[in-house]
């Protein structure tokens, strides 16, 4: 079962000798920890002042990405968003839905399970003309 929901999920665990049952909930995951492990990203809110640094409309609202993760097992998906998305782009919706935080964002992943695919609404900073640009990424989870 998964064990990605807010509210834990129990495990009936056997343990030797005696053949004793133990039942465990196990604490929901942090929401960095989340979003690191299922995406390999850090994220920020963005806030009036981050959107004045950024250049950005006062009241745009969504995540800006801060560190996109290396690790290995992220580089063997071979996904193209991990290609594309980099340090100082944005999330702005899963689905239909607007991302307004970190923990609505990680709510968002505790419901789908790995190999799930979901769509993230992203502005790609394109440095050649100064500008983001609005695009749609098919995301497959870990």
């Amino acid at each position: 079962p998964s064990c990605w929901r807010a509210s834990g999920c129990r495990h009936t665990v056997t343990a030797e000798p005696g053949g004793r049952t133990v039942s465990v909930t196990p604490a929901p995951i942090a929401v960095a920890d989340l979003l690191s492990w299922r995406l390999g990203l850090q994220v920020q809110k963005l806030t009036a002042n981050l959107n004045r640094v950024l250049d950005l409309p006062e009241s745009l609202r969504g995540l800006a990405i801060s560190e996109v993760l290396p690790e290995p097992e992220f580089k063997r998906q071979q996904t193209p968003w991990r290609e594309l998305l980099k340090r100082g782009d944005l999330i702005l919706a899963v689905g239909d839905a607007p991302v307004t935080s970190p923990a609505a964002f990680a709510e968002m992943l505790r419901t789908r399970r790995a190999g799930e695919s979901l769509t993230l609404t992203a502005a790609i900073l394109d440095e050649r003309v100064g500008r983001f640009l609005k695009t749609k990424l098919e995301v497959i989870l870990k």
